[in-house]
């Protein structure tokens, strides 16, 4: 299968995918499909690369490259994967939104207590400033 590369201005998307002919026909994910519908053929690589992070939840990938491909894709559509995973695997879709709350939840948390430390050393700072006889 030839490589395809689409990139500049007109297609805004600088990923690399193997798409040969007759890919659009034979997309088995029918949020693909109505994606192919409303998105325009100049802007067909983002297509290539929701088909290309499909095929890689599908089938697995096969080597480093792949998997650093399908990181990449997974990634930069993030919106696009969930409606991939919730189409295809309900379950694996519910634990990737679990996992990433808990991850928000935790980030949040962390900088709550960044904020708080950070609160606190200025308050030291300002006493010792004071202390020191400082304005």
């Amino acid at each position: 299968m030839p490589i395809t590369v689409l990139y500049g201005k007109d297609t805004g998307d600088h990923i690399v995918s193997r798409m040969g002919t007759g890919q659009f026909k034979g997309v088995k994910s029918e949020y693909i499909r109505k994606k192919i519908r409303t998105t325009p053929f100049k802007n067909r690589a983002y297509i290539y690369n929701l088909i290309t992070m499909y095929n890689y939840m599908v089938n697995g990938v096969g080597c480093w490259a792949s998997s650093y491909a399908y990181g990449m894709l997974r990634s930069r559509y993030p919106k696009e994967l969930s409606a991939l995973l919730k189409e295809n695997d309900p379950k694996q879709h519910r634990e990737t939104v679990e996992r990433c709350k808990a991850l928000k939840a935790k980030a949040r948390e962390d900088a709550c207590k960044e904020s708080e430390k950070e609160r606190n050393t200025v308050a030291l700072q300002r006493r010792e400033w004071a202390a020191a006889g400082g304005k």
